[in-house]
């Protein structure tokens, strides 16, 4: 929330980054760039919102969406993962009860190293909910997202 009214969190004026109509879209002032949501938006190579895809075939949309799917769980399970084993290897020696979650976390990446990152996905969001889960019956337990 900004703390002081008619400026951004600079400190600047309003008025001076986006005119007097205080609009980032195209108010007054504002370099006259057009609304992307308006016909001059549209006209102007701004599309009536997010970008565009050019024209691809049901075959081609299909394929790009999967790959898609699987870079982003690619990245977003690798992450994971990085983060349950340090938890672990940090934390375990000092609380077993966490110890129970290691065979888990090898399927999960096992998993990952045959490319099947859906199920390592998966995997680890089964370790991170039984240790959010022990944390809930011991206080003692450091939380998840400190590290």
């Amino acid at each position: 929330m900004n703390p002081i009214p008619n400026q951004n969190l600079f400190g600047v004026p309003l008025q001076s980054v986006y005119g007097t109509g205080g609009n980032p879209w195209g108010g007054p002032g504002y370099a006259n760039v057009p609304n992307p949501g308006t016909a001059a938006g549209h006209a102007a190579g701004y599309g009536t919102g997010p970008a565009e895809a050019p024209a691809l075939s049901d075959a081609d949309r299909a394929g790009l969406e999967a790959q898609a799917l699987n870079g982003f769980l690619q990245q977003a399970t690798a992450n994971s993962l990085r983060r349950l084993f340090n938890y672990l290897e940090n934390h375990s020696p000092a609380f077993p009860q966490l110890n129970a979650q290691l065979p888990v976390l090898t399927q999960a990446v096992d998993a990952y190293r045959s490319g099947n990152y859906p199920q390592a996905f998966t995997l680890a969001f089964q370790v991170f909910r039984a240790i959010t889960l022990l944390q809930a019956v011991n206080r003692d337990l450091p939380s998840l997202t400190a590290n």
